[in-house]
């Protein structure tokens, strides 16, 4: 078969990496044997070869010494029964956490109860270990019952004996994954200054552990930034996610490296670098896992949603949204969800669709007031109120709005908007251009803008 050639005059890599082999053609030898770049380019080759060949060997001699059935000698060996009582406490430990993130999610008295259950077992510490590790899920979906679980574990791990080193499981370890924890729970709160002092908290009890640097640090510096975006120190948070995306490919973490990517995203959006977030999102949403990071997967593909309608690709938006819809409905992540159901409705309304805005911000505005989230709640009114306008409904547009009064003195942002809205309720005089002002304000403030409220008309 004929040598092809590249665009660059030269061999293309199939045929230098078959030379590499051994396997190679006369015209292939010929063309090394004079051109310097591709020889060094084969040699490369060949070490790399050497390396897989003798990382195969490796292996293949490790899984042999593993199937080996154990002597009677090494049977009775102190060394032996160790390491068998250490994985059986680490089974053990394992669906105990399991149990113990369930009963965290139930209320007070079952966590309560399941913690002093298990701290009678020998396993006890994997259990608290395990449980701070695999809460994750919990601060995502209930933070106010993580945060309790890892303050509790915390209280706990103080209580453990083992230093760093001399046991699998040591109280600077058991600590450093409650802070972390903690440090999510904390986030996820909107207690961003808290959820950075536990974060760097968990970075020194890492070190005193002595664990893991390139993985424990990498997520360190992961959850760090986390904390530093919603403060709004971009520039930090991307120098620590740099950093945290060097030390996960260090242990092959890929599934993390696009949470990483995800938040570069995040991070450049409100940098203003806009063709860099959407490399960093369409990044992330290939080395996600669809089902096994549906939270982070979805909540990227609503994030890039967000960036390409701002820049007016309102098909690709359409479509990233009702990817996060479906696949957040499919797997049962309710956050998601309502994030995508949100921006698919306030495309409909801005592209001049508000008929079909207005079923889902009145679907949303229902799920708001039954988890008593004010905040959403009054976001929701105001674009129901808002849809009602644009199709003409203005007495309903106005009924709509007339229990916003309950979120006076009780929102996190915009209460200027709010005493605006009322004031215009009380004189009768509201209409769909106060209501749109509103909406863009509260829209404005709620993504962290600190400009100050124009009051349309003068109270």
């Amino acid at each position: 078969m004929a040598m092809t050639l590249g665009p660059d005059g030269h061999p293309e890599e199939p045929y230098l990496f078959d030379l590499a082999l051994g396997r190679a053609g006369t015209e292939v030898r010929e063309h090394v044997a004079w051109c310097g770049s591709c020889d060094h380019r084969v040699s490369k080759y060949r070490g790399l070869i050497a390396d897989i060949r003798l990382e195969h060997d490796f292996v293949r001699q490790v899984q042999a010494e593993l199937t080996r059935p154990a002597t009677p000698e090494e049977l009775n060996s102190p060394a032996y029964r160790k390491v068998q009582n250490m994985m059986t406490d680490a089974r053990n430990g394992d669906r105990g956490a399991e149990e113990l993130i369930r009963c965290a999610e139930l209320g007070d008295d079952e966590m309560k109860a399941s913690f002093n259950e298990y701290a009678k077992q020998p396993f006890f510490p994997f259990v608290l270990l395990y449980a701070c590790q695999g809460a994750s899920r919990l601060a995502a979906h209930v933070p106010g019952r993580a945060l309790l679980l890892a303050r509790t574990a915390s209280l706990w791990g103080e209580m453990l004996n083992e230093p760093a080193r001399q046991q699998p499981v040591s109280r600077p370890l058991v600590l450093a994954e409650a802070a972390l924890l903690e440090s999510q729970a904390e986030l996820r709160l909107q207690n961003a200054d808290a959820a950075l002092d536990a974060v760097r908290r968990a970075r020194d009890l890492f070190d005193e552990a002595k664990s893991d640097p390139a993985f424990d640090g990498a997520r360190c510096d992961y959850f760090e930034a986390s904390c530093l975006f919603f403060l709004a120190r971009y520039d930090e948070a991307v120098e620590l996610l740099e950093e945290a995306a060097e030390g996960f490919a260090e242990v092959d973490q890929d599934h993390w490296i696009g949470r990483v990517e995800m938040t570069l995203g995040m991070c450049q959006t409100q940098l203003e670098d806009h063709d860099a977030a959407l490399e960093h999102y369409e990044t992330a949403i290939g080395m996600l896992d669809q089902q096994m990071d549906a939270l982070a997967w979805g909540a990227t593909q609503v994030n890039y949603g967000i960036l390409l309608g701002r820049l007016g690709d309102v098909a690709k938006a359409r479509q990233a949204f009702r990817l996060a819809l479906s696949s957040a409905i499919r797997y049962g992540i309710a956050t998601v969800a309502r994030g995508a159901r949100f921006n698919l409705a306030e495309l409909n309304l801005t592209t001049g669709e508000p008929a079909k805005a207005l079923p889902d911000f009145q679907t949303l505005a229902e799920l708001a007031k039954a988890d008593n989230n004010i905040n959403h709640l009054v976001m929701c009114q105001v674009y129901v109120a808002e849809c009602l306008g644009m199709l003409g409904r203005d007495r309903e547009m106005v009924d709509s709005l007339k229990g916003i009064h309950i979120a006076r003195g009780r929102m996190a942002f915009g209460e200027p908007a709010i005493e605006e809205l009322l004031a215009c309720l009380d004189r009768g005089d509201l209409d769909l251009r106060v209501v749109s002002h509103v909406r863009q304000y509260l829209k404005a403030t709620e993504a962290g803008s600190r400009e100050e409220y124009r009051w349309v008309r003068v109270s």
